[in-house]
């Protein structure tokens, strides 16, 4: 790191008056190149303003230091036009007889020395210089460090972005944004990182819409991104356990990738693991492009939209709960779904009744009647009177053989006729959790009228169907 000591002396320094030159005899001169900023582009000559600009170099500055303190400090050039001859120099200040210190340091077209634009050393050369009048001395070796191509303020790879908005100067494997930590490390703008972004939407058992993380017994999701056939985690991502869609972005080395999502209880616990989806960040260059083999061509890139369901074969045990749910009727389609008594207006059927059937569906999907009891020993099949409060069955269990419940459910009218019914769409039941059990309208004549006319529906409207509307 840069030394307090060279930040308040760079302060210092820039506060010495500088004094014109025009009509001084130089003390010294000079010639420089560019350092390799330890990013593999090596050494540059300067021999035109093209070798300046192209690093983001706007002038060297020259500090004469004597007794430990700046005593001139000049603006130079960092190409002049003696630099086209092999051997052309740059005169420097003229200085009083005496040995210095003399420091020579890059400019940034920003305003910043390369010193407070990097924050490390080496960030400028220095020489001895004894200072005799009419004796200038010769400085044709210089060496100035320069910037990484990540912290120089330039678009060195002429892709619209610079430095830190530039994918080459980010990190393999840090997620998005932030302070380009790789410059130093000798990352350069065209490096072969790609931004890859991730989209995650996550479903339970099947895409069950009862399902829920709490009753499951998730409390987080977590994302874990390993090269193809590597164990090792590069980068692994907290997700909420969440239904929407979650986002995320990585910058990464071009490959073929795996992801893999975990769904955890507390202390990270892993509850369930998602099959590993594979995606390829391919290289600029097609010729040379990891992702165009026979298997990896169809693989999706840079942008992986990833639906991650987990099942119940994904689960590492059992789940097992007692179905607990609300029977709710649905007038027609649009209206708000209603009780066993008629709603407000809403005319004068009562569902006097109820047939629950319970369903389990085996390892092949297959779907056949089940015994279940409630939690007081009566059977669930029974018929009985339209419950006003929650059903609550004895426990069952989600497993690969077991691996949905459904309820078939009719509401009858006081004659017995079947006036909602879920027909050949059973309810699906979850674990964990108290659902709503929604039954659609089956008929609405005869003793499944809501109304016979206009009176009985409140204020709301009696259509032809026999159905009040609002």
């Amino acid at each position: 790191m840069l030394n307090a000591a060279h930040r308040s002396f760079a302060v210092a320094a820039a506060a010495v008056t500088l004094l014109s030159a025009c009509a001084e005899d130089p003390s010294f001169e000079a010639r420089w190149r560019l350092g390799d900023p330890g990013d593999g582009s090596g050494e540059l000559t300067v021999d035109s303003v093209r070798a300046c600009t192209a690093v983001g170099l706007e002038s060297i500055r020259v500090t004469a230091i004597q007794a430990g303190l700046p005593v001139d400090t000049r603006d130079l050039p960092c190409f002049a036009s003696t630099f086209t001859e092999p051997a052309g120099l740059i005169g420097g200040p003229e200085l009083a007889d005496g040995d210095y210190e003399l420091r020579f340091e890059g400019v940034l077209r920003s305003g910043k020395t390369i010193c407070e634009a990097i924050d490390a050393e080496p960030c400028f050369i220095s020489r001895d210089a004894a200072v005799r009048k009419g004796q200038p001395l010769v400085f044709d070796d210089l060496v100035i460090p320069r910037a990484p191509q990540c912290r120089d303020g330039v678009d060195n790879d002429g892709d619209g972005r610079v430095d830190g908005g530039d994918p080459g100067c980010l990190c393999s494997g840090v997620a998005g944004g932030g302070e380009p930590t790789c410059a130093i490390a000798g990352r350069r703008e065209d490096d072969d990182i790609t931004r890859a972004y991730f989209a995650i939407r996550a479903s339970l058992l099947d895409q069950n819409p009862q399902a829920t993380c709490v009753g499951a017994g998730i409390t987080a999701l977590r994302a874990e991104l390993r090269r193809l056939g590597s164990d090792e985690i590069i980068h692994s991502e907290p997700l909420a356990c969440a239904f929407n869609k979650q986002l995320f972005d990585l910058s990464l080395d071009p490959g073929v990738y795996t992801l893999t999502t975990r769904a955890t209880a507390a202390g990270d616990q892993t509850v369930a693991v998602d099959q590993p989806a594979r995606f390829c960040v391919p290289r600029p260059d097609p010729a040379d492009d990891g992702c165009s083999g026979p298997d990896e061509v169809d693989l999706p890139r840079l942008f992986v939209d990833l639906a991650v369901d987990f099942s119940i074969d994904e689960f590492l045990a059992p789940l097992a709960s007692p179905l607990r749910f609300v029977v709710e009727y649905e007038p027609a389609p649009g209206l708000p779904p209603r009780g066993c008594a008629p709603p407000v207006g809403g005319g004068q059927l009562t569902v006097d009744s109820v047939v629950i059937e319970a369903r389990v569906l085996d390892a092949q999907g297959a779907e056949s009647p089940l015994a279940l009891n409630l939690e007081g020993g009566e059977p669930l099949a029974d018929p009985r009177p339209c419950p006003g409060t929650i059903l609550t069955t004895e426990a069952v269990e989600w497993s690969p053989d077991q691996r949905d419940y459904r309820l078939a459910i009719r509401g009858l009218s006081p004659e017995g006729d079947t006036c909602f019914d879920s027909g050949p769409a059973p309810v699906r039941a979850a674990p964990g959790v108290t659902f709503v059990a929604r039954v659609p309208r089956a008929a609405s004549d005869g003793t499944c009228r809501d109304c016979a006319g206009d009176a009985e529906c409140g204020g709301g409207t009696c259509d032809d169907a026999g159905i009040c509307l609002p």
